[in-house]
């Protein structure tokens, strides 16, 4: 994990109220490849902050679960793809949003949103976790 130097218009360095959590991983950035087979399985990431997800190249399908709904997704063992609901009755009541990303765009993913991923096609997607003074405890 390697810190570059405040902005100075920001003040208060924000960053060392939240680093302590991170266990040698690059905490706030990530750039995504694949082929098209590629997907994340449902989850949440940690930490309380807000993702910034971009394609630079491709598209990418994104399914999102409200925070809210955590009850109706049984520990993220559901397919969103292919829905088992005589298994998981609970997740015809999840409140779902789907959409496609392309290059150009987009998608936030406010703080405890479950979300899984597909490449519909060939991808490269950057994402950035979002840390300001409304994710700071106070």
């Amino acid at each position: 994990c390697r810190r570059s130097a405040p902005l100075p218009v920001l003040g208060d360095d924000l960053t060392k109220h939240w680093l302590d959590r991170c266990r040698g991983d690059s905490p706030f950035q990530y750039l995504f490849f694949g082929n098209r087979e590629t997907y994340t399985r449902l989850h949440r990431d940690l930490g309380g902050l807000d993702i910034l997800l971009g394609v630079l190249k491709g598209v990418k399908e994104c399914t999102l679960v409200h925070r809210g709904d955590a009850d109706k997704i049984y520990r993220c063992q559901v397919e969103l793809d292919a829905p088992d609901l005589v298994r998981f009755p609970l997740l015809a009541f999840a409140r779902l949003w789907r959409c496609r990303v392309g290059p150009g765009e987009l998608l936030l993913l406010p703080a405890g949103t479950f979300h899984h991923c597909a490449n519909l096609t060939g991808c490269l997607s950057y994402s950035r976790m979002h840390l300001d003074e409304v994710n700071l405890p106070r």
